[in-house]
């Protein structure tokens, strides 16, 4: 007989929340079980939120990340910025003593793939539809 496994959506918990719980569990002492039973996830997520709680607190004290906000962003830097940066690097382990040649020919192999990505056209959806 085939049964049909039905996914349940992960629940997001807002940044106010996790603030909350990283509050109760260092102030309070309240386990992991007792503050997933409250808050109705998994242990492992009110683990995942204890595990990384510098992260939030940091980006709660600098408001990076508005209470209501449910995620914290990741900075996006474009392909210039990129190169500029892997091109520092390039120069700074080229003036060492030590033979840095894995990284240097690491950091070129990345350069190669930021241009090659930023003049390769991303398909879209409709094109992956349209050869279908």
């Amino acid at each position: 007989m085939n049964e049909i496994q039905v996914c349940k959506k992960r629940k997001c918990i807002s940044l106010e929340v996790k603030i909350d719980i990283i509050k109760e569990h260092t102030e309070q002492k309240i386990t992991t079980s007792k503050l997933a039973k409250e808050y109705n996830v998994n242990a492992s997520r009110i683990s995942t939120i204890l595990s990384s709680k510098a992260k939030i607190l940091e980006h709660y004290e600098k408001n990076l990340a508005g209470p209501e906000k449910k995620r914290i962003n990741k900075q996006v830097i474009n392909s210039k910025e990129a190169i500029d940066s892997i091109n520092e690097l390039k120069q700074f382990f080229l003036t060492k003593k030590d033979d840095n040649s894995n990284v240097i020919n690491f950091l070129f192999n990345i350069e190669n793939l930021i241009i090659e990505s930023s003049f390769t056209k991303q398909p879209s959806v409709t094109d992956f539809f349209q050869k279908n």
